[in-house]
């Protein structure tokens, strides 16, 4: 006889291999999708923002979106809800919040 908790072990192993399976399939697809949704997202701000920072002025360095509002607070992933920032005043406009 096979003990419960072996029998409950092997359905929660079968599960995740199921999951694993659904993933490998479908979880690229779907990344990817979202992925280049976020970055042309990004891109177009950084565009709107002639690509200088809309806090410190400064050009010719990695930019950053920041949600104006953020998302847990109703913002949403629009272009209008997004700012071009530097790497430090992303971190100072993280911080202040």
């Amino acid at each position: 006889p096979v003990s419960p908790w072996l029998g409950a072990l092997a359905a929660g192993l079968a599960f995740h291999r199921l999951l694993d399976d659904i993933d490998d399939r479908w979880g690229p697809w779907w990344r990817g999708r979202a992925t280049r949704r976020k970055m042309a997202l990004h891109h177009a701000a950084y565009r709107r923002a002639g690509y200088c920072c809309q806090s410190c002025g400064a050009s010719g360095v990695k930019l950053e979106a920041h949600h104006r509002i953020k998302r847990e607070d109703g913002g949403r992933d629009s272009v209008d809800n997004l700012v071009a920032l530097c790497a430090p005043c992303h971190r100072i406009a993280h911080s202040v919040r």
